[in-house]
Parts: C-alpha cells; structure tokens; sequence
C-alpha cells in the first residue's frame, strides 16, 4: 500500500469515527429509553377520573415515556405515540388530557417531548370484556406499541380499570363497579398465567392476571365510587374500535 494509499484510507477512518456519534444525536434510541419506560400502565375511565394509583410505584399511570439518543441525551420534541392496534380488547377514549391528540382510525394517541425529552401520559379508555366467555380478546401481554418519531421503543401492556366499558355487547357499563370485577376474576381463572393472557386485568405489571390484581381492582372500584369521578359514555370512545 503507497503512503498516499494509506493517508487516504486514515482519513475515511477518522471522517467515520467523527460523523458516527454526531449521526445518532437526536435520533431516539431504543436501548437507551426502553429502560425508561414502564413495562406496563393503566387506562383511567374519564376526564375527570384523576385518583391516584391504589398501588404507587407499581401500576404505571400516569405512563412516562423517557426518550433517549445514542448518545444517551434526553431528545426534546419528538411525537411520541401509543398503539393499540394489535389488541383487540381495548379501546381509547376519543377525549384524553390537553396536549394529548387522539388518532382513532389507527388506534393511536400522541403527545410531544418537553425539554427532557419526556412525554408523560394520562391513558383514558377501557377494556371490551363485557360478554361471557372472556368476551372480546384476550389481547395478550406486550402488544402495545410505544414509538417516539418512526422508531419503536418497546412493547408493552395496558390494563384496563373499566373493564366492561368499551365492549360491544353484552353487559355494559360505564365507570368502574362492582361487574368489572366479576370480568376481572373470570380472566384471572381463565387467562391468567397460561397463553392466552388476559393482561386487560394485569395490574401489579407481573404480566400475568392473579389475585393481587383483584385487590388492586377493588381499590379502583372503592375509589371511582368516592371521588364522584366523570366516566366516559358510549359516544366517547373511538370509532372504529
């Protein structure tokens, strides 16, 4: 190889080792913002709906998306979305919290990073679990989309407090009572630790269904019913569902 040969392929070594780090800045980054977001959060009924979590630190609402680049800085400005559309056993809300825009048609909700690059979350809507026999699903566990931009960050699981709310037949009804804990039992026993899982009723973020998330719904019920929360009504949920 002639010197002139070897400067040259330097040059390209160097140009790449100096334009790589400054390609990754500002672009999000799954392997440093995953461990940022939760594994799974809850949906809230209503607008008004605003109690706090029966279970702090263990139920994700609100569900914080912390938005990473490759070089681990926080990218501010970024849409971040959630995406249902590979369950079949949830349904948003078409109202959620101001500076969260709601897409229907593709079963999505955005908002934006602030200057963190944090995009925080109130989630409202509800499960279809209103028929017997499980009614419609189980969607299984992690199959929510959480996407910052046109990259996917991770996989996750949404329960569902009212779980009887979003059905489309059946027995249905608004808020959360005493019904949605009957639907929650019966996915407990049926689609608790063995597929298909009904994580609609997964509360606690175990990833499967058990008692524990009865008590933690029970919460919601005693809770829904003391604070005189608004719930959402037919008419306010998304269409298509």
């Amino acid at each position: 190889m002639t010197g002139l040969l070897r400067k040259a392929v330097l040059v390209a070594a160097v140009a790449a080792v100096v334009v790589a780090p400054a390609a990754m800045a500002g672009v999000p980054d799954p392997s440093y913002s995953a461990p940022l977001i939760s594994n799974c959060g809850v949906m809230l009924t209503g607008v008004g709906d605003n109690f706090a979590t029966p279970a702090p630190g263990v139920v994700a609402n609100p569900f914080v998306v912390g938005v990473r680049d490759g070089l681990n800085q926080p990218v501010p400005g970024v849409n971040v979305y959630i995406d249902i559309s590979g369950t079949t056993d949830l349904r948003f809300a078409n109202v959620q919290e101001a500076g969260t825009t709601v897409d229907c048609t593709n079963k999505r909700i955005y908002r934006v990073t602030d200057a963190s690059g944090t995009a925080t979350f109130h989630i409202r809507g509800s499960g279809k679990n209103s028929l017997p026999l499980g009614g419609i699903g189980p969607g299984g566990s992690l199959q929510v989309k959480v996407i910052a931009g046109s990259t996917q960050l991770k996989l996750v699981s949404l329960a569902a407090a009212d779980e009887n709310g979003g059905g489309t037949g059946g027995t249905i009804t608004f808020g959360i009572d005493a019904g949605d804990g009957s639907f929650c039992r019966y996915d407990i026993l049926n689609f608790g630790a063995a597929p298909p899982k009904a994580t609609r009723s997964d509360f606690n973020c175990t990833g499967n269904p058990d008692a524990a998330d009865g008590s933690i719904l029970r919460a919601y019920i005693l809770n829904d019913a003391a604070s005189g929360a608004g719930s959402i009504t037919g008419p306010d949920y998304c269409v298509p569902s």
